[in-house]
Order: C-alpha cells, then sequence, then structure tokens
C-alpha cells in the first residue's frame, strides 16, 4: 500500500503527459523503482505500477486498497474498464470479490465474442542428443545464438469469462481423451453436424453430473417411497438414500457447519456427518445426519471426542472448544450444538449416550472373557485326549495365559456390572 501511495504520488508530482518521451520514462522510473528498490517480481511490480496509475486518476482507489476492501489485482483488472462516470459503482461492486468474480464482472460489462473452437496438437518437447564421438562425460556445447529450441507446452487450464453467460475454456487432455471426442463428434453429426466441440462437452458433463449426484446423495427422478431401506437401523452406519435425498435438500448441497463468522460455503468435499456420533449411539436418521466438508467434519470429530485443537484457543471456527471425554463441557456442547437430534429426534441425553457407550464396552468385555473361557476348556480337553500335551510346556503356558485372561475380563465385567 505504502508503494502504491509512493508510485502514485511521484507519477502524479511529474505532471508528465500520457504520450511522448515522457510516458516512456514513467514506466522505467516505476519499474525500476519496484523491482530494484523495493524488490518486487515483475507481476507484483506490474499490478502496483496498474493501481498507482489508477489511483492518481481516481483518488479513492487508496482508501479502498488501505481498508483491504479491493486488492491490487482488482484494481489491475478493473483499470482499463474505470471512466470517471463508472469508477464508483465498479469499485463498489468489486469490494470483497474473488479475482474470478472480478473476471465475470468484466465479462458483463464489456462481452467478448466467442472464440472459435480449435483443436491442435502440441508440439513435443525435444531431445538433446549427443553429437557422434561425444560422451556423457564430456561437456557440450551450449547451442549457437540463433538456434530456437521448443519448449514443453504449459498445462495449466484456463477457464475465462468472455460474457454474462459464456467462458473460454482451454485445456491439455491426452491422445486417448482426443480420440473420445473425435468418437462423440462422429456419433453425434445427426444431431450436431458442425460437430461442435462446445455442445459435445456440454451434454457429457450433464450425463456425469447427473451420474455422480445418483452415487452422492441417491438423486432419483421416482424414487421409492415403500422399502426397508427408507427405515434407518441403529445398528448399522449406512445411511438409507431417502435420508441423503432430504439432508442434501435440506442443506442446499453445502456445508452446514455454522462458526462465528456465520455458515460455511464450500460445496467441495461434502460428506454425510453423524451430529451424534454413531458409535455413541447416533442413528442414521434426517436430523442426526448433516453435510459437512472434509475440514469441518474432522474438526467436528476432533471436537466431540475430546481431542486437542488448535480452534480451542480461538484461531479456528471453534464454539465450544476441546475438552475431554470426561468433561462436562462435551455434554454441555452435545446439548448447544446437538440438541435438536438429542431430544427432539431420538429422546436421549448425552447422559443416555454416554452410558449406552460404556454398555457397549461391557458386551465387548463379555464377549471376550467368553472366548477365552471357551480357549481355555478346548485345550484342557485336549490334554484329556492327548496326556502329552500335560507335559508341553508351551501348551501349558498358552492354556494358563487364556484362562488367566478370561478371569481378569469376567472381574472387569462384573465390576462394570456392580456400577
Amino acid at each position: 500500500m505504502i508503494a502504491s501511495t509512493r508510485l502514485a504520488r511521484t507519477s502524479a508530482t511529474r505532471s508528465l503527459a500520457r504520450s511522448g518521451p515522457g510516458a516512456s520514462k514513467i514506466v522505467v522510473l516505476s519499474r525500476n523503482m519496484t523491482t530494484k528498490v523495493l524488490r518486487f517480481s515483475e507481476h507484483a511490480a506490474y499490478h502496483r505500477i496498474e493501481a498507482a496509475r489508477a489511483a492518481r486518476q481516481f483518488p479513492i482507489i487508496l482508501e479502498l486498497v488501505a481498508d483491504g476492501s479491493v486488492t491490487l489485482t482488482t484494481v489491475a483488472l478493473l483499470r482499463p474498464h474505470l471512466t470517471p462516470d463508472n469508477h464508483s459503482a465498479l469499485l463498489t461492486g468489486a469490494r470483497h470479490r474473488s479475482k474470478r468474480d472480478v473476471e465475470h464482472q468484466i465479462a458483463c460489462l464489456a462481452p467478448r465474442p466467442d472464440v472459435k473452437p480449435m483443436i491442435r496438437r502440441v508440439p513435443e518437447p525435444s531431445v538433446t542428443t549427443l553429437p557422434e564421438g561425444l560422451t556423457p562425460t564430456q561437456p557440450v556445447q551450449p547451442p549457437a545464438p540463433h538456434v530456437v529450441t521448443s519448449v514443453a507446452p504449459s498445462t495449466r487450464v484456463v477457464v475465462a469469462p468472455v460474457a454474462p453467460d459464456r467462458y473460454l475454456l482451454k485445456v491439455t487432455v491426452r491422445a486417448e481423451t482426443h480420440a473420445k471426442l473425435r468418437r462423440a463428434q462422429d456419433l453425434m453429426r445427426h444431431a450436431v453436424p458442425n460437430g461442435d466441440p462446445a455442445t459435445i462437452i456440454d451434454r457429457a458433463l450433464t450425463l456425469f453430473v447427473d451420474h455422480l449426484e445418483r452415487k452422492k446423495f441417491a438423486k432419483a427422478t421416482r424414487p421409492r417411497t415403500e422399502s426397508k431401506q427408507l427405515t434407518p437401523s441403529r445398528h448399522s452406519r449406512h445411511i438409507p438414500a431417502a435420508v441423503k435425498r432430504e439432508v442434501w435438500a435440506r442443506d442446499e448441497g453445502r456445508c452446514a457447519f455454522v462458526g462465528p463468522q456465520g455458515r460455511c460455503t464450500e460445496t467441495g468435499l461434502l460428506e454425510f456427518h453423524h451430529v451424534v456420533p454413531f458409535a455413541d449411539g447416533g442413528p442414521t436418521d434426517v436430523p442426526n445426519i448433516a453435510l459437512r466438508c472434509r475440514a469441518h467434519n474432522g474438526f467436528e470429530n476432533e471436537r466431540w471426542c475430546g481431542w486437542p485443537h488448535p480452534a480451542a484457543d480461538g484461531s479456528g471456527p471453534s464454539v465450544g472448544g476441546g475438552a475431554s471425554p470426561e468433561s462436562p463441557r462435551r455434554a454441555q456442547v452435545g446439548r448447544e450444538i446437538r440438541g435438536a437430534a438429542l431430544t427432539g429426534a431420538t429422546g436421549r441425553t448425552p447422559f443416555t449416550v454416554l452410558i449406552s457407550a460404556q454398555n457397549g464396552m461391557k458386551s465387548y468385555v463379555i464377549i471376550t472373557g467368553v472366548l477365552f473361557g471357551l480357549v481355555t476348556l478346548a485345550h484342557v480337553w485336549r490334554m484329556f485326549e492327548e496326556p502329552r500335551l500335560a507335559t508341553d510346556p508351551w501348551f501349558l503356558s498358552i492354556t494358563a495365559i487364556t484362562a488367566a485372561l478370561g478371569l481378569i475380563a469376567w472381574r472387569v465385567a462384573r465390576r462394570a456390572g456392580s456400577k
């Protein structure tokens, strides 16, 4: 910001004309100042120079950049389109907008004609071969100054708006993908005689998105109404298709996490999140299922389990902080964040959820003790069948260990039952 202000003031105080030798002198001075004095890269220097020149004509830009409403990239993109009549509206519409949003704003302001479809083969990167009689250990002479070597093409994907409802797509594909495109053009000649790639890609994406929606949240044109899958089970974490569809429609296909700064806007990497974890007795019904992005799903899992999380000290989107599993804070977080699922839908409270978890652990201990007991009885039976095993130290030690473990499991289960 300070650099942009200095550049703007320097350019304004020189009072040089826009054309003629003076204009090129301003560019040289600004570039030298940003790259050699202020140590900016060429890309950063370009944005600061463009912002400085725009601020010289519209000083309000300095205030917007200072308070963070617009960035230097935004100003550089808008500068060719700013006029004394529209600069206020354009800058106001670009406040707190991303680069993609600003590009779309410019496309709406000054639409460009459609780009003619073009498919061409990119040049292959050149391979340097050694001259005859020269081994790899010997130095290779550099090529002559007039020799131009080909450079590997860039694989960067370009998606840029050219009009309010049209975008330019530039992508590099493999030979197999190109062959599929040509095959689709041949098969679509009756409907698309000119083989327009944009039309074919649009139809292919329509089918692909429909397939993904069916796979992700069980989208269906005629969903079944009578099926066993519609009834959620407490013994399986599988989410029925009807529950997925209702949750997806309720949460509008985006993360439903609400933090201090509002609701999350992420629409990618969405997961079906159990508000009350399935391990703690949470059902797989609509009130207990919500959409979460991968980051917030992991965050809520750590918060529920009581593991330490950076958001506990206020550095992240936390509303409850971390707590230990035995802490009363866990029950408080459950009442605040999951009250609807705990009381309204399932009739359970955090206390009963914890009791059910203890009962599950007790059942696990009982089953383990029974298994150890059966193994011990099998060993004793084999000693009656084969007397020689009664003198085998390894067999006797294994029998004693299983018997001891079964006794320990029985005592733990008995103590848990007494509580």
